[in-house]
């Protein structure tokens, strides 16, 4: 899955930080004066926890992306197996 906007995205020196406890960027600050630092960190250690992974693709002035995936099982209403699966690309109609 992923996320993006169009906002004023992130030099590489700073994306380096993104997903460590306590990281918040003074470039940003003002937009989130009240984060401490927390929300990607976060999410990294679920993604890790489901067999994941998340990541960040940015360019300054163009916003970023931030793209997740976990591992996932996939049951058949049908038959009640359970296939596992990585893509959860699977999972759309």
């Amino acid at each position: 899955m992923q996320v993006s906007d169009t906002g004023c995205g992130m030099k590489e020196t700073d994306m380096v930080k993104l997903f460590k406890d306590f990281c918040t960027l003074k470039s940003n600050a003002h937009l989130n004066p009240n984060g401490v630092g927390l929300g990607l960190s976060i999410c990294k250690k679920i993604c890790s926890n489901l067999d994941g992974d998340i990541s960040c693709k940015s360019k300054v002035g163009s916003g970023s992306a931030f793209t997740f995936y976990v591992a996932c099982d996939i049951l058949d209403e049908v038959t009640g197996s359970v296939k596992q699966s990585t893509d959860i690309t699977s999972l759309h109609p």
